[in-house]
């Protein structure tokens, strides 16, 4: 039996038989696993989250936890996510706990109506007229 080392063509692989499975743009800076899943939890620091949410730029001022990937995989189930955070200062437990109720709707919604969820459930946008989709 003949053993393949894939690791050399792992990259072309991924790319040629997995292409409509991910968005693109390479890898992703957050590693991933379990491990890395409990790693960042342990690290998590959400001192700051309701102010610093939304930041986008400066990447230094960004308020987001990266913990998305991991709760969406659930490797971070969101009661353990709910549970690490119960002793930050009271704005950012509350507003960072909002985000993980969010989250839990959006898995009921999907739940309920599937993949109708990516589309308009109530009514279509007009975006090719003035007003940007808006009567």
């Amino acid at each position: 039996m003949k053993i393949i080392d894939l690791s050399a063509d792992l990259e072309r692989i991924v790319e040629d038989q997995f292409k409509s499975l991910h968005s693109g743009g390479g890898r992703s800076s957050i590693q991933g696993g379990q491990t890395a899943a409990d790693q960042a939890l342990s690290e998590l620091n959400i001192s700051g989250y309701a102010k610093d949410r939304s930041e986008v730029l400066p990447i230094a001022a960004r308020g987001a936890s990266v913990l998305s990937p991991y709760i969406r995989h659930n490797l971070l189930p969101l009661q353990r996510v709910w549970d690490h955070v119960a002793k930050a200062p009271f704005a950012d437990r509350e507003k960072y706990r909002d985000e993980l109720l969010w989250q839990e709707y959006a898995r009921h919604l999907y739940a309920r109506i599937g993949k109708k969820l990516f589309s308009n459930l109530r009514f279509e946008q007009i975006w090719d007229k003035p007003g940007n989709g808006w009567r």
